[in-house]
């Protein structure tokens, strides 16, 4: 059974999670999942917004894993923070070259995962 939503309109199921709300030394990293294999990352920083995505597909018929949804928010999270590091003018640190590693290593398990 529906229901009616502003002027008339059906209501859906919600298509976004939020996944991570996060303060990162002077911003705030958001992770999100939009449906179910669209992952977004938003950093703010000195009110800029900046943004990547990652969409990682299920093989056909399935879901991903809660494993893979785990990857995936990890890497949009190193993603965000080493933008705001950067935005920041802090050179290549050990904290950024730990998040490039787990960024990779995380992207190489859900590969991995997938097949």
């Amino acid at each position: 059974m529906s229901k009616k939503g502003l002027l008339g309109s059906t209501e859906a199921p919600a298509r976004m999670k939020l996944l991570t709300v996060v303060g990162y030394k002077d911003g705030m990293i958001y992770v999100r999942q939009i449906g179910s294999d669209m992952f977004i990352w938003d950093a703010v920083w000195k009110g800029q917004l900046y943004s990547s995505y990652i969409i990682i597909i299920p093989e056909e018929g399935k879901e991903l894993s809660q494993d893979v949804v785990d990857n995936a928010r990890q890497m949009c999270y190193a993603g965000a923070a080493a933008t705001i590091d950067y935005q920041r003018g802090e050179g290549v640190t050990e904290d950024q070259k730990k998040q490039v590693e787990l960024f990779e290593a995380n992207r190489l398990k859900a590969e991995k995962l997938r097949s």
